[in-house]
């Protein structure tokens, strides 16, 4: 029953404005990587190249979960936690700093298996070369 009025002090309530304000922080953030997407996505689908278009249809996925986590952390050292709270989202960060690095790393090598792709093509005439790599 203690634990239930706990929730109720200031420090809680601090908490939950903090959440709120961090919540809003990660949903512009998702929301500045999608128009930053959509305007590249325009801006450079007039040139015909496959390396451009490569590159962003890799790099969106992981930019969608990468710039919401940089505004987060942006924003987490002048919020207000409780500490149980606090110690929970240090470890979260954490983890999800290493899983958007992970992931970047991943899509790059992805974005290199289409450049390989492009360059050495199987449906030349003479593809020995490209059979060969």
């Amino acid at each position: 029953m203690n634990d239930l009025i706990d929730l109720y002090g200031p420090a809680y309530h601090d908490g939950i404005i903090a959440a709120l304000i961090l919540i809003a922080t990660i949903a512009v953030g998702l929301l500045l990587q999608r128009l930053l997407f959509a305007f590249l996505g325009r801006v450079l689908a007039r040139k015909d190249d496959g390396v451009v278009a490569a590159l962003l249809r890799r790099a969106q996925a992981p930019a969608g979960f990468a710039l919401p986590l940089i505004a987060a952390l942006i924003a987490l050292p002048y919020l207000t936690f409780p500490a149980r709270v606090d110690t929970a989202l240090l470890r979260l960060t954490a983890v999800a700093s290493t899983i958007a690095v992970a992931w970047g790393i991943i899509a790059s090598i992805g974005l290199y298996t289409d450049l390989v792709k492009r360059r050495y093509s199987l449906e030349d005439e003479d593809n020995l070369h490209a059979r060969q790599v």
